[in-house]
């Protein structure tokens, strides 16, 4: 029995090798495939337990330096998380609501987290180290 007779895909069709290729491609940015289903409160979980920063505090009002930082990764993973390539799960106003903020803060704090990490900025890469970004 080979990999394809395996696997079931959502087409029904035992051996179908484009949903299997799709239940295999990987997920960068929480690292995991991407049929396992994953709730954005799980992604706001394992940013609060790496960052040391609890959730109420991500979703509150609070600017200070660490738990900006947290709330504005938090929204970077949550964009990055897509269904299919270019598919994202989550709306921008899904993603603000989770952490009461607008969708133009979500962009805002995605853009920043991927400027930051590209520039290799220490309090972004050490956060984005321990979950698995980079």
């Amino acid at each position: 029995m080979n990999i394809f007779e395996k696997q079931h895909c959502e087409c029904g069709k035992k051996g179908c090798y484009f949903c299997w290729l799709k239940g295999r491609a990987y997920n960068a940015t929480v690292g995991i495939t991407q049929h396992e289903e994953m709730d954005i409160n799980d992604i706001l979980q394992k940013v609060s337990k790496v960052s040391g920063v609890t959730i109420k505090q991500i979703a509150g009002q609070s600017r200070k330096e660490k738990v900006r930082i947290a709330r504005q990764v938090f929204c970077y993973m949550a964009r990055r998380k897509e269904r299919f390539p270019g598919e994202p799960v989550w709306t921008l106003k899904q993603i603000g609501k989770a952490v009461n903020r607008q969708h133009a803060t979500v962009i805002h704090a995605a853009g920043v987290v991927e400027t930051m990490m590209g520039l290799r900025e220490p309090r972004y890469t050490a956060i984005g180290r321990r979950l698995g970004l980079i």
